[in-house]
């Protein structure tokens, strides 16, 4: 058997035992900064998620407004449509023909209100004539005074007055807003 230095014991047993503490200490320290690395992911995480819930909400409302304004606009052309379709109805014209006359009409200053009291005149009068058929008639008129009496005939006296812009530019003037329409 070996003898043993009891002070050389100590001395041993307490540098093995700084060690370990020490290799403990790094251990805690590493635990701490892992842990520390963690939470400072997560707070950042968590804040990620804030900045991606408010955009995604953002996103979100303007669709949801774009979508409304679609709606909108969707039902403003069909409410359009349908007073087309009706006053065409009314004025015995088609769709198409009633477009190219108001926007004509409106060329001349002149207003579909007014398009349709003649209209409804020259259905009253019996002629068998739709009132584009009768604009054309009375604008290939060549004489004012022959045009205007015309046209009081078959549009009534208000609407002749009225609609004398229109009339006045004669069947190419009246083709031409036409065609412009198209």
């Amino acid at each position: 058997m070996a003898s043993v230095d009891l002070g050389a014991l100590k001395i041993a047993i307490t540098a093995d035992n700084k060690d370990a503490n020490k290799a403990l200490e790094d251990t805690k320290k590493k635990v701490n900064n892992t842990s520390s690395s963690i939470s400072k992911f997560g707070s950042a995480a968590k804040s990620g998620m804030k900045v991606a819930a408010t955009a995604i909400a953002a996103v979100g409302a303007a669709a949801a407004t774009a979508v409304g304004k679609i709606i909108s606009m969707a039902n403003e052309t069909a409410a359009a449509a349908d007073v087309i379709d009706k006053a065409s109805q009314r004025m015995g014209l088609t769709t198409t023909q009633y477009q190219k006359l108001a926007y004509a009409a409106e060329l001349s200053g002149v207003s579909m209100g007014t398009m349709e009291k003649a209209a409804k005149h020259l259905q009253e009068s019996g002629s068998g004539l739709n009132l584009e058929q009768a604009i054309e008639q009375i604008a290939a008129i060549q004489d004012p005074a022959e045009r205007s009496a015309k046209a009081t005939e078959l549009l009534g006296a208000k609407a002749a007055y009225e609609m004398a812009p229109l009339l006045n530019v004669g069947t190419e003037g009246i083709h031409d807003m036409y065609n412009e329409a198209d």
